[in-house]
């Protein structure tokens, strides 16, 4: 029999390690999460995921640090599947962002505001 080689990390982060990591040059900084200290206020909220192929509005179902990975439960708001996404907290590789829809619609609200709600065009000098 022969014995496969695996690579354990004996160190996995705990919540607040990993929280306090994701300072401006924290270890942790290149996942840039923002969760509210208010008990479940994220879940069931739904936000615009970006992927480097596309976007779509998902509702956050679950969200859990396990070892080295976030666990996600997001569900598509226009087919109703419900997809796990797991991220490694080491990799730095760009995979989504996931941009409050509360958050999207304020902006447009003091867009509006600001900018009028007429649908006249801008001018653009070149």
């Amino acid at each position: 029999m022969e014995s496969a080689n695996i690579k354990i990390n004996s160190h996995c982060p705990s919540f607040d390690e990993l929280i306090s990591g994701m300072t401006d040059n924290g270890k942790y900084a290149h996942l840039r999460i923002i969760l509210s200290r208010t008990k479940i206020q994220n879940y069931y909220q739904r936000y615009l995921l970006v992927t480097p192929d596309g976007f779509g509005v998902v509702e956050l179902l679950e969200c859990n640090l396990a070892g080295n990975k976030i666990n996600l439960d997001l569900q598509d708001m226009s087919t109703g599947t419900v997809k796990k996404v797991t991220i490694d907290i080491n990799d730095d590789r760009f995979k989504f962002l996931l941009i409050s829809m509360d958050d999207i619609n304020t902006l447009t609200h003091q867009t509006k505001e600001k900018f009028g709600s007429g649908s006249s065009l801008l001018e653009f000098e070149f």
